[in-house]
Formats: C-alpha cells, sequence, structure tokens
C-alpha cells in the first residue's frame, strides 16, 4: 500500500487570538476616530474670510492630516505598550499614517460636500467595513453581498498590511495592492475636496462655509451669571 502523506508548510505563527483581530480592531478604531472628528471639528468653517479657495482648503488638509498622523502614532504605541508583538514596525506605522490620512480626506470631503448627509455616508461606510472587511473570519464565509463590498471598502485593504506587520505570512502582491489602493484614494478624495471647496466659493461667496452644524456650540458659551 501506498498512502497519501500530507505535508504542512506555514506561513507564519500568530502569538494567540488577540494578534489575530488587532489588525481589524485597529482598522475600525481609527475609521471611528476620523469620523467623529469630523463630526465636532467645524470642518466647513473658514478662519478667515477674505482667504480663497486654496487657503481655506489648506487650512482644513493640515489639520485633518496633523490630527490623523498623531491618531496612527498614538494607537499604535498604545496597542504595543499593552503588548502587542509587530514584527515590522516600519509597515506597522507607515500603513496607519497612509490608512488615516485616506480616511480623514475621504471624511472631510463628504462632510464639505453634503454637510451632515455626508457625515451619515461616513457612518454607513464604517458600518459596511465591520461586515465586509474580512476581520474575524475568512471574507468567503460571508454573504455574497459582503464578499462583493470586500473589493471597496479601505478597512479590506488595510487589514491584510497590518497582519503582514504584526504577524507576516501575507503576500507582498497583497501589500502592494493595499498600498496602492490607499495612495490612490487618499489622492483621489483630496482632489475632491479641492473641487468641492472651489466649486462652493464660486458658488456661495461669504456663504460658502455654512453648516447645519453652526451654533451647535451655543449652550456652552451661553453665560448663566445673571440668570435670577
Amino acid at each position: 500500500a501506498s498512502p497519501v502523506k500530507t505535508t504542512q508548510h506555514k506561513y507564519t505563527n500568530v502569538k494567540n487570538y488577540g494578534h489575530g483581530l488587532a489588525s481589524f480592531f485597529l482598522s475600525v478604531a481609527l475609521f471611528v476616530g476620523c469620523l467623529m472628528f469630523n463630526y465636532g471639528y467645524p470642518v466647513r468653517k473658514r478662519s478667515q474670510k477674505e482667504g480663497g479657495w486654496f487657503s481655506w482648503f489648506i487650512s482644513k488638509a493640515v489639520v485633518g492630516a496633523l490630527l490623523a498622523t498623531v491618531m496612527a502614532v498614538v494607537l499604535g504605541l498604545a496597542m504595543q505598550a499593552v503588548g502587542l508583538h509587530v514584527q515590522n514596525p516600519g509597515r506597522y506605522y507607515g500603513s496607519m499614517i497612509l490608512y488615516t490620512n485616506a480616511l480623514m480626506a475621504l471624511s472631510m470631503f463628504l462632510a464639505i460636500a453634503f454637510d451632515n448627509p455626508g457625515r451619515y455616508i461616513t457612518m454607513i461606510i464604517l458600518i459596511l467595513s465591520l461586515g465586509a472587511a474580512g476581520g474575524t473570519f475568512p471574507i468567503a464565509t460571508s454573504s455574497h453581498f459582503y464578499q462583493v463590498a470586500n473589493k471597496y471598502v479601505p478597512t479590506a485593504r488595510e487589514i491584510p498590511v497590518l497582519r503582514s506587520a504584526i504577524t507576516g505570512g501575507i503576500s507582498e502582491e497583497t501589500v502592494a495592492n493595499s498600498y496602492r489602493y490607499l495612495t490612490i484614494m487618499l489622492i483621489v478624495c483630496l482632489g475632491l475636496e479641492m473641487a468641492t471647496m472651489y466649486i462652493l466659493m464660486k458658488r456661495k461667496g461669504d456663504e460658502a462655509d455654512k453648516s447645519r452644524e453652526d451654533g451647535n456650540q451655543t449652550l456652552l458659551s451661553t453665560d448663566y451669571s445673571n440668570w435670577d
């Protein structure tokens, strides 16, 4: 008799369940951070009315980029501080910075272009990503709808890169494709953000930065000292 023999080749070893899920929760946490920032920060408000559309764009893009970078670095450090072991720190931090900046650009564009409805669209993308990112179980085990959505949601592109950085075992081609997707997303969203600000300034002039969020802090700034 010649029985069939199997040979097993391991791509990597995952230390524990937490290391396996870390990439998913890191991606979601950064997405939530970008979403919450664009809910609380007056992204449409111009600090200088006499400035043009480009100075408006620069003022918001710089703030968004700085915060996105800080969020990625602080969260990455916090995870390592509580015990997350990373095989490739450069890829770990680099991918999170790129991913968070791309999400910030997307969130800002939608908030500037559509105001509150744009913020809701960002939230819908986040909720869709929870099921379509393939962060907990292989996407092949999900329904056809989520398998199709997996090709488009940004979280599904960040998770393989983080897995590669944390434990390895992901092909370099997959990592390169993810970097390419996130870079194109960042450039396109920044371009759309610029175009939106230009159109708003041309059409509405000084009213271009009006938002439904204006005045939402009135109660916090009211002086109640003279109340009886």
